[in-house]
Order: structure tokens, then C-alpha cells, then sequence
């Protein structure tokens, strides 16, 4: 989680920029603060699908549907597309094929969730 650390610790710097003042010099300094918020969504999704892999690996179901639940609805409030996935070279850790929400689905569908998608 250092990576999201890191990327909180620029966000909350930013936040306290006057950004009247970042505007002058930076055009686009609020999708720059949008693009910082929308990595650390992206980097909180990839923390759950890790720990549902290693769920996945220990045989711990309760586990992984916990993790890709969150992880599902990282995607879900936070707007993130395939595209961003693949984008982060994402793969599936049963499949080995790139990662889709919904593929998620499909995978908490055969541990026995019930997923409105």
C-alpha cells in the first residue's frame, strides 16, 4: 500500500494548495487532482483483487468473496471502466486473461453471490 500512500500523501498536499493561485500557472489543476483520486481507487481495487488471489489460493472462499466484493464496488462507486483495468495490465487470476468488472461478477456468481449487475 506504500503506492497509495504516497499518491494520499500528494493528494492531501494538493488539497491544501491555494488552487486560485495553481490556476494561474497550471491550466488543468482540477483534473490533475481528479486523475490523483482516481489512481488511489485504482490502486485500493488493485489491493482487494490481490488479496482475493491469495484467498483464491489458500482455498478461503469466505475471504475472496469479501475481497471481491469490495473490490467490485470500488468499480462500481468509483467509476472505474475496463479500460482502466486493462490499462493497468490487470489479469484475471484464474484465467490469466485481462481483467473485466465482469469477469468479477461471473467469479462471485460461482462462489454464490448474488451480484446486481
Amino acid at each position: 500500500m506504500n503506492r497509495t500512500n504516497n499518491q494520499y500523501q500528494i493528494l492531501s498536499q494538493l488539497e491544501g494548495i491555494d488552487s486560485h493561485e495553481c490556476r494561474k500557472s497550471m491550466l488543468d489543476f482540477d483534473s490533475f487532482v481528479d486523475r490523483v483520486q482516481h489512481k488511489i481507487f485504482i490502486q485500493t481495487f488493485i489491493v482487494h483483487c490481490r488479496n482475493a488471489k491469495k484467498s483464491y489460493m489458500r482455498k478461503d472462499d469466505v475471504s475472496e468473496k469479501k475481497s471481491l466484493i469490495r473490490a467490485l464496488d470500488i468499480i462500481d462507486s468509483e467509476k472505474i471502466s475496463d479500460e482502466d483495468l486493462r490499462a493497468e495490465e490487470l489479469l484475471d487470476y484464474i484465467t490469466g486473461t485481462f481483467l473485466t468488472s465482469g469477469k468479477i461478477a461471473n467469479r462471485l456468481d460461482e462462489l454464490g453471490v448474488v451480484v446486481k449487475w
